[in-house]
């Protein structure tokens, strides 16, 4: 048989594929969809940014809180950094445009903490959460560690006021959980207020 040659337009020829990884990505930035997937740092500063460039878009073209596209954040995390959590968390709480959390399969830790802060919240039915007070370590002379003691302190119970704040968790059972490692399947988080609904179908994820 013959070799057929397929000659290459000089326009195109040094042009590569886009990365399957950076059109998912801007193809869910168009869709106000966003992943936190593994461990949380300060990566999550940059959905912090996308919320509030999407709020001044929407205010800018005077779209009703009502009729905005809601921002839908899909959990699957054991946890992280709280500090950057927290950033996260006050942006969701003050942003106009609807922010639906969805825990899709894992939020532990602080991924908790980022799923009851949504203005909607779900969870797939097979998915896990789990509240615990965290972990540190302290270096350097009395004073350093005294300081960063206190601080920890202050952190812990920020971290339990917003779960106590968010859920309908009693507060007499939390009091009697919250040192240990703390697990809710789908249906406790029904039951405790952690999500509103369980997601059976995509088209039930709707603010």
């Amino acid at each position: 048989m013959d070799e057929i040659l397929v000659e290459i337009p000089a326009a195109v020829e040094n042009l590569s594929l886009p990365d399957p990884g950076l059109v998912t990505y801007y193809k869910n930035l168009e869709d106000r969809t966003f992943w936190i997937v593994g461990d949380i740092d300060c990566g999550l500063l940059e959905i912090a940014k996308n919320i509030i460039m999407f709020n001044q878009k929407d205010a800018a073209n005077g779209i009703p809180t009502e009729d905005r596209v809601p921002i839908k954040i899909y959990l699957f995390t054991d946890g992280g950094e709280v500090d950057p959590t927290f950033s996260l968390i006050d942006t969701i709480i003050m942003s106009k445009t609807p922010v639906i959390t969805i825990n899709a399969g894992l939020a532990l830790s602080s991924g908790l903490l980022i799923l009851v802060s949504g203005h909607k919240r779900y969870a797939y039915s097979h998915s896990d959460t789990m509240y615990h007070s965290g972990s540190a370590g302290f270096i350097g002379d009395y004073e350093k560690m005294k300081a960063s003691m206190e601080n920890y302190e202050r952190t812990i119970k920020k971290i339990q006021e917003h779960v106590l704040s968010h859920t309908t968790i009693p507060y007499e059972e939390f009091e009697k959980n919250k040192a240990n490692d703390w697990y809710f399947n789908s249906e406790e988080m029904i039951k405790y207020g952690i999500v509103d609904s369980i997601v059976n179908d995509f088209s039930d994820i709707s603010i």
